[in-house]
């Protein structure tokens, strides 16, 4: 016997909040504040400075950005931390606390924190 489950028809459709936006939508950003961390150069990772386009890789998506170093700073190096700012091409869906890696000329070069977007 064939076992066969029926849908209602509000299954996956989010409800709305009473501000009208979905509650688990996630609003797009084209720039956000980070703190990131750079993989070692035997990783392939290579300086950021300031002004850099690294792609950045969220979920599903990846754009590249303009990033500016925090706090005077104008490069972050290999095994280093940093807090930045990243000014992307397009808006994509972020979050306070999110992960996300980047890119550099092509090769792996860290990850970051989301934390803080703009209001």
């Amino acid at each position: 016997m064939e076992h066969r489950q029926t849908l209602r028809p509000t299954a996956g459709v989010p409800k709305p909040s009473s501000r009208g936006k979905d509650l688990d939508s996630i609003d797009a950003y084209a720039a956000f504040t980070a703190d990131i961390t750079l993989l070692s150069e035997e990783q392939g990772s290579t300086d950021v400075v300031v002004g850099g386009r690294p792609c950045s890789s969220t979920r599903t998506a990846a754009v590249r950005g303009t990033v500016t170093v925090l706090h005077g700073t104008g490069v972050v190096r290999p095994l280093h931390g940093a807090g930045v700012t990243v000014a992307l091409e397009e808006p994509v869906a972020l979050e306070e606390g999110q992960a996300f890696a980047f890119r550099h000329h092509g090769r792996a070069a860290g990850s970051g924190i989301v934390t803080r977007l703009p209001h």
